[in-house]
């Protein structure tokens, strides 16, 4: 079976996106570990927080069976 951007879906390619968004952020996070900009790294981390849950929430939603705001898909996240 071909794999490419050819074969890949909306939903699979904004998952990747969401995910390449948090690997930045927490990425500035880490470099601002060396420095003395200290709202930078707040707002790095938060943002890295947030967008960690928010693309373990759209994987989620790949595999629910209930609706969009199910307990499962909600709560996924939370355990990591």
């Amino acid at each position: 079976m071909p794999c490419g951007p050819a074969t890949l879906g909306t939903g699979r390619l904004g998952e990747i996106a969401v995910w390449a968004a948090f690997t930045i952020a927490l990425t500035f996070y880490l470099v601002s570990l060396w420095g003395d900009a200290r709202r930078r790294r707040a707002r790095a981390f938060a943002g890295a927080l947030l967008l960690g849950l928010v693309a373990l929430s759209v994987s989620a939603s790949a595999y629910r069976v209930g609706p969009l705001a199910s307990p499962a898909t909600v709560l996924y996240p939370s355990p990591f």
